[in-house]
């Protein structure tokens, strides 16, 4: 168990994620993109709660167009940290999609998606404390939303905690 000597910590920090899109639409599946993410959360012993943000464009490209999914995340996940250098991430997402197409043969795709998608997270992850306060986390989870969008993510992210009580 993860024994710092402080019950509890605020802690806050920014990173990378490697986005998937996992889909039923061809239009979709295989998007792909490097977003960065901002966390911010609050750890008592074992359990953290955390909130994230990420915004970026996952692309595609489908017999001949280049399909750009502009995309902002949000969610909350529980991180339980059974030991100090593993969590068990389980949480809630909500990504903001609009599709965009270029034009080929002088065609435009219409009618790609418009809408906001939730999704649960199911994941774990690597917890490399680097000093009492700095820590490195890579996760790895995935979004399991509609079968028209889901996500897998590999986040990598250095934390700060700023606050212990």
């Amino acid at each position: 168990m993860v024994s710092n000597g402080n019950a509890s910590e605020l802690y806050a920090g920014g990173g990378a994620s490697l986005s998937g899109v996992i889909s039923e639409s061809d239009y979709y599946n295989g998007a792909t993109a490097i977003f960065p993410s901002a966390n911010v959360g609050v750890k008592f012993g074992a359990l953290a709660i955390e909130g994230f943000f990420r915004k970026g464009t996952l692309s595609n490209d489908h017999q001949g167009f280049k399909i750009d999914l502009d995309t902002n995340q949000f969610g909350f996940m529980l991180r339980l940290s059974p030991e100090e250098w593993l969590d068990m991430n389980l949480g809630g997402h909500w990504t903001m999609v609009e599709g965009s197409s270029s034009v080929y043969n002088g065609q435009v795709l219409t009618g790609l998606v418009n809408r906001t998608y939730s999704s649960v997270i199911l994941g774990m992850g690597f917890n490399i404390p680097l000093s009492n306060q700095l820590r490195v986390r890579t996760d790895m989870n995935f979004y399991s939303g509609k079968e028209i969008f889901s996500l897998f993510q590999f986040d990598i992210s250095v934390v700060y905690s700023f606050l212990t009580f």
